[in-house]
């Protein structure tokens, strides 16, 4: 029986989260999936994550705004 991995379950052979899955980021640098979508071809993180990590990102953003 094969055993077919998630695009976010493999860990990234390259940059400053190498060796670590996408899946693993999103919980500490949800940016940097954004950025991943948008610039790496072929894309190595699926288009669900990025959109929850860019609604992330966005809600960060506006707790932010919200404190000054």
């Amino acid at each position: 029986m094969k055993i077919q991995l998630a695009i976010d379950d493999l860990p990234l052979s390259f940059g400053k989260h190498k060796g670590k899955t996408p899946r693993a980021i999103a919980e500490t640098d949800p940016g940097y999936i954004v950025w991943l979508r948008a610039n790496k071809l072929p894309p190595v993180v699926s288009r669900d994550l990025a959109l929850d990590c860019e609604d992330k990102v966005n809600e960060d953003r506006e707790s932010e705004d919200e404190s000054w």
